[in-house]
């Protein structure tokens, strides 16, 4: 979203002004405990008619510009505002004849939920019991199912960083939850298997690293010998994930080169990139024997 139109939104609801201006300016990620003070600030978001009023702005708006569009949203989620410290945004609950989804969707960022457009929503909760090394994927850290809650018209409800998985139940009549959340506290986002609780598999937290990293798979695919000497500037990112990617374009590139960056990444600070690059020289290994 850009800052024209998040300071055009804020302009439109005092409520929803008073919950951004609690966040500081450094868009850092918070600890738990700190982002759910703001809990009583997001209530009065809640209880007020900021949402009505915003998508009253958002359509006259659309009907006087017809260049304009609908910024950060896709189906059945409205991003209401957003920058680098927050996310609010609308989530519509599963509808009853959708068919239920096998997946589990962890959250990178903490969150507050709120129900919105009906009286109560069920949700499933589960839970991690310990902490992890961020970054790590991990696919024996199975989630512990704690039950249902029926969360209701004016209550919060908090959600941790990965700890906490809330999935909601589907519902006959549309349904709403308002989605408050901090800036990512985690790299990757973690999905589960519903059916065993186990992880599934990891997603990048931010689309740069998508964007990233399919601009190597394009310069790999055209095969310019040329290309390995710049995908060769992304092999200190900060994102294990474009690290590991970028060492592997540049073994199809240029394979010198490769095993020399294969063997210095076998001192990579993530096990994930050390455990590739040696399963990737002992392969090499053995294609030249």
């Amino acid at each position: 979203m850009t800052p024209e139109r998040l300071q055009e939104r804020l302009a439109v609801s005092p409520e929803l002004a008073a919950l951004v201006a609690t966040l500081d300016g450094s868009g850092r990620a918070e600890d738990a405990e700190t982002f759910f003070a703001r809990a009583d600030a997001f209530a009065a978001v809640l209880a007020s008619t900021t949402i009505a009023a915003l998508v009253r702005h958002e359509l006259a708006a659309l009907v006087g510009d017809p260049a304009r569009t609908i910024q950060d949203s896709f189906e059945g989620t409205w991003i209401v505002a957003a920058d680098p410290r927050f996310e609010l945004a609308l989530v519509a609950a599963p509808a009853a004849d959708e068919a239920p989804s096998s997946m589990l969707h962890g959250s990178p960022r903490h969150r507050l939920l709120g129900v919105f457009g009906s009286e109560a929503i069920e949700l499933e909760l589960f839970a991690h019991s310990r902490a992890h090394p961020i970054d790590v994927f991990d696919r024996s850290l199975v989630l512990a199912p704690l039950g249902a809650r029926t969360l209701r018209r004016g209550e919060v409800l908090r959600q941790r960083a990965w700890f906490d998985v809330v999935a909601p139940r589907p519902v006959r009549e549309p349904a709403y939850l308002l989605v408050f959340a901090s800036a990512p506290v985690d790299r990757l986002r973690w999905t589960y298997e519903r059916a065993t609780l186990r992880p599934h598999r990891p997603t990048p937290t931010s689309l740069t690293v998508n964007h990233i990293e399919y601009a190597i798979g394009t310069l790999l695919h055209l095969a310019h010998p040329e290309s390995a000497a710049v995908i060769e500037g992304l092999v200190e990112h900060p994102v294990h994930h474009i690290r590991w990617t970028a060492i592997r374009a540049i073994v199809e590139l240029d394979q010198a080169r490769g095993v020399e960056l294969l063997a210095a990444a076998l001192n990579d600070p993530h096990p994930h990139v050390r455990s590739a690059a040696r399963r990737g020289l002992d392969g090499l290994g053995e294609a030249e024997g």
